[in-house]
Parts: structure tokens; C-alpha cells; sequence
């Protein structure tokens, strides 16, 4: 009997996600890589399987999938930091120097100034929540609060006391 490949790699994901995982840990012994690795032959077991049907073991392609994707990653990895440890070697990187600012030429007031901008003005306009009342969007908005019933007064002294 022919079973749908989503329902499929639902079962394998359920029961074997785990031992997966943890058999690619053992192999390449970098835990994220081995993650997205395994979550990249499950999406590609998902993409492969819908057109050309499931395999015999399910379990075995994508670890083999995993694995092949692990190791392709560390190589890059690997060859990217002897590319950047290569090019830092030759010179051709100049150093970028850090600007020597002076922390006491900015007043306090730019800052506050600065702060203020990035507030929304809705935020600004928010009535405070005293006197035991509670506001909605609608009055918000509107700039307005609502009358505070018996029940909000009662939370708001027994916060208060």
C-alpha cells in the first residue's frame, strides 16, 4: 500500500527525529550544524519524495542526506575562515581605525531628543493608569479613558494596599 510522503516524514520526523540528531552530533561533533543539516533533509526528503515517491528506509536517506549536508557545511566553513586568514596575511585588508569620540561632547538634551523621535507619538499621548480606571484601543485612539467599573476600583486598592 502506497502512503502519502507528508505522512511519511510525519512519522519519521515524530519517531526518529532524536536518534537522527544525535547520530549526526556523534559524526560531526557541532550540534548546530548537525541540527539544520537534519531539518535541511527533512525539507528536501519532503520536496524529493512528492515527486519521486518514498524509498524502502526513509530513516537512512535522510541521515545519509544530513550527514552529506554536515559535512559540506564544515568544508565551507572551514574554507571560508583559511580564505579570510589568507587575505588578512596579504596586506590587501587595510585597518580600519576606530573613530576617537568624546563621550562629554554629546548633552544629555541631544539624547533626549534623539529618544523622544523614535517614540511613536501614540505612545506619548497614552493616559497615565491612575485613579483605577482601564482603557481600550478605541480610547486610546480617541485619547479618552473609560469610567472604571466596581470591579477594576476593587483590583486597583487591593494593588494599592
Amino acid at each position: 500500500m502506497l502512503r502519502d510522503p507528508d505522512t511519511i516524514i510525519d512519522e519519521v520526523y515524530r519517531s526518529d527525529w532524536g536518534r537522527i540528531v544525535a547520530s549526526l552530533i556523534r559524526l560531526v561533533n557541532v550540534f548546530d550544524v548537525a541540527e539544520e543539516a537534519v531539518q535541511e533533509a527533512f525539507a528536501a526528503a519532503l520536496a524529493q519524495w512528492r515527486s519521486s515517491g518514498v524509498l524502502e528506509s526513509p530513516q537512512a536517506w535522510i541521515v545519509q542526506t544530513a550527514r552529506h549536508t554536515a559535512i559540506d557545511r564544515i568544508r565551507r566553513r572551514t574554507r571560508f575562515s583559511e580564505k579570510l586568514e589568507s587575505y588578512a596575511a596579504s596586506g590587501l585588508i587595510t585597518a580600519i581605525e576606530e573613530p576617537d569620540h568624546d563621550t562629554s561632547e554629546i548633552p544629555d538634551d541631544r539624547l533626549r531628543l534623539i529618544f523622544t523621535a523614535f517614540i511613536p507619538a501614540e505612545r506619548r499621548r497614552i493616559p497615565p493608569r491612575s485613579r483605577g480606571g482601564s482603557c481600550d484601543v478605541g480610547s486610546l485612539r480617541r485619547g479618552r479613558r473609560r469610567k472604571a467599573n466596581s470591579r477594576d476600583a476593587r483590583k486597583s486598592r487591593a494593588i494599592l494596599s
